[in-house]
């Protein structure tokens, strides 16, 4: 019953932990790329030095996508993001 539960409770942080990403993600009038870029690269940098090997993979998959993400907007002749 402990092992399921911890288990669970892992998997617990893991949804905050990727809702957290999904949040940064979203397009918003009122939140400019760049406002959302911050935590992103935050998070990221957070796993990447984290012990938890899932969130190690997170962070890889975040440093791939980084470069084609918050990118766009008026200025440029493309679309705002994502």
């Amino acid at each position: 019953m402990n092992v399921a539960r911890d288990a669970l409770k892992q998997v617990r942080q893991y949804l905050k932990d990727l809702q957290a990403v999904d949040s940064t993600l979203k397009p918003s009038d009122e939140v400019t790329g760049q406002e959302r870029e911050a935590p992103f690269i935050s998070l990221r940098q957070e796993w990447e030095s984290s012990a938890d090997p899932l969130q190690q993979q997170l962070a890889q998959v975040m440093r791939d996508f980084q470069p084609r993400l918050f990118v766009g907007g008026e200025a440029d002749d493309v679309p705002e993001d994502n």
